[in-house]
């Protein structure tokens, strides 16, 4: 999909001093702004709506929104849910500390 956005008129023609440039925006499909695509993917949903902004002269409205954050959970079965227990609580700070102490003990000597 391609899609442009263009100050002028299509086609170009000889413009009088008085004849005030129309906006165009030309995208790439007709199923660009439907209703599936939209929902699917609200990139399209934004791009549609900044363009709309756009050719109706309302530029303030021309943005890009932030993305909503989701949740997401990570699903474990007991037996990994207390491997994560013993690697985070026992393991991963023991070990740390023995590093501790064997730079420390390293150091003293020297």
């Amino acid at each position: 999909m391609s899609a442009s956005a263009v100050a002028g008129s299509w086609p170009p023609r000889r413009m009088s001093a008085g004849t005030p440039r129309r906006p165009t925006s030309p995208v790439g499909t007709p199923m660009f702004a439907g209703n599936e695509q939209v929902a699917s993917m609200r990139l399209n949903g934004d791009l549609f709506l900044n363009a709309v902004g756009w050719l109706v002269g309302q530029e303030e409205l021309v943005s890009i929104r932030s993305k909503s954050v989701r949740a997401s959970r990570a699903e474990l079965t007991p037996h990994q849910s207390v491997q994560v227990f013993y690697l985070s609580v026992l393991v991963i700070p023991q070990l740390l500390s023995a590093i501790g102490i064997a730079v420390w003990w390293r150091r003293k000597s020297r």
